[in-house]
């Protein structure tokens, strides 16, 4: 499943779903070497044993994801001022 790494709070990552209904709390050792806040990952979780799951840092998709709400924003910051 795809999962954006939102917090990061002492040795402890919180990553949320892309429905946000779902949020998973790990070691932040779990996480792929160069990661980032917000970036996407895809994330196979082994619940019997934690430090079996296999997380894979998407970058494409997330540089993909911040263009799309770069752009968005600037619409919004476009139509404000055309108001």
């Amino acid at each position: 499943m795809k999962m954006i790494i939102e917090e990061i709070e002492g040795e402890k990552a919180t990553l949320i779903g892309d429905e946000v209904s779902e949020v998973i709390v790990l070691p932040v050792s779990l996480l792929p070497e160069n990661y980032e806040l917000k970036d996407i990952v895809e994330i196979t979780l082994d619940e019997s044993e934690i430090e079996k799951s296999q997380i894979v840092l998407l970058k494409n998709e997330t540089q993909k994801r911040k263009k799309v709400f770069q752009q968005k924003r600037e619409k919004l910051l476009n139509r404000k001022k055309t108001d």
